[in-house]
């Protein structure tokens, strides 16, 4: 479990490479809802998709975050990022 969790909004997506640099390390989930995010190293990103909520996950940036992400919720993502 991480001991924070930190929401990245659309309207700051700008600002995500530096919030993620301040948490180096750091056991922080980062969730955000911008295209891309997952590829520049938030560990999730959801999206809307015909009506339903998915989300990409990235592997490399949860385990670097000394987080890890279960089997389960992986095989829900619509992407794993490696």
């Amino acid at each position: 479990i991480a001991d924070t969790d930190i929401f990245i909004a659309a309207a700051a997506a700008g600002q995500l490479p530096r919030v993620l640099e301040a948490i180096d390390g750091q056991p922080v989930l980062t969730v955000a809802d911008s295209p891309g995010a997952a590829r520049q190293g938030a560990a999730l990103n959801m999206a809307v998709v015909q009506n339903k909520v998915s989300f990409e996950a990235n592997l490399r940036a949860a385990r670097a975050a000394h987080l890890n992400l279960s089997s389960k919720l992986l095989r829900l993502a619509t992407e794993v990022i490696q």
